[in-house]
């Protein structure tokens, strides 16, 4: 009997073992990624609290292919930008993908192109007759705070710093360009319709004075550098998916007849 208690034991012991040196599955809880919104219509719009465009359109996809969770925020350009520089699990809609940025993002698809060109009242586009290089420090201009175009503007050393009005957004600079209060100001046409067209003015109230031909900016999404790798490549290889599928053309397809139609 004794023997039989010993074994028993020892069985026991031996199983509890066993079954404690288990590895548990614990299933994957989705990582809730914090999404910066920012305003560059059509590709990324913010109105009333709606967020929306073919950059959040594209989004959505990859949030239902990957079943991620995410909170939105709408905050000021310069504040997402930081925010999406230094902190884990953050995304920014529509960011454009130059030289200086690449490596610091990661980027997960293209959602759009801007061709920046520099604008005028309409009314005074006869006092304009720009060669860029050379003309511009008798102008004054309007440009949002850390975009592409104030830091090209701080980089020239003829250009007086007293000649440059920073704004929080652009709708900001449209509202000085159209009160006379600066000269000009940079932008992408097909934002440019938009943006005056939600603002109450329309495309021929300004003229274009100087366009950069050989300037163009891809808006990407993209996730900040400290996001860990396996989340961006689920998200990268959602967006490749979408792009192979067919699925993603088909999506700006839609969306620019939708858009179009509704001007």
């Amino acid at each position: 009997m004794k023997r039989y208690i010993s074994l028993l034991l020892i069985t026991m012991m031996l199983f509890s073992g066993y079954v404690y040196s288990q590895k548990v599955a614990v299933p994957k809880v989705p990582q809730r990624i914090e999404v910066y919104a920012n305003h560059i219509p059509p590709y990324s719009i913010i109105n009333n609290g709606e967020i929306s465009g073919f950059s959040e359109l594209v989004f959505k996809r990859l949030t239902e292919k990957t079943q991620y969770l995410v909170n939105y925020n709408q905050i000021n350009w310069a504040r997402a930008y930081k925010n999406i520089s230094s902190k884990q699990y953050a995304m920014m809609l529509a960011l454009s993908r130059i030289p200086k940025r690449e490596a610091l993002f990661h980027w997960i698809g293209k959602t759009g192109q801007l061709t920046p060109s520099i604008w005028c009242k309409s009314e005074r586009e006869k006092e304009f007759n720009i060669m860029f290089d050379h003309d511009i420090s008798d102008y004054t201009f309007a440009e949002v705070r850390g975009f592409r175009f104030h830091r090209y503007l701080e980089s020239q050393d003829r250009f007086p710093k007293k000649n440059l009005q920073l704004t929080r957004d652009k709708d900001q600079a449209i509202g000085l360009l159209m009160k006379g209060r600066v000269d000009l100001m940079a932008g992408d046409e097909f934002v440019l319709r938009w943006r005056l067209k939600a603002l109450g003015y329309n495309f021929t109230d300004v003229s274009r004075v100087y366009q950069f031909n050989d300037t163009t900016n891809d808006l990407y999404i993209a996730m900040s550098k400290n996001t860990p790798l396996e989340i961006v490549k689920d998200f990268q290889q959602a967006y490749k998916e979408l792009e192979t599928s067919g699925e993603l053309a088909l999506l700006h397809q839609t969306w620019l007849a939708k858009i179009k139609k509704g001007k």
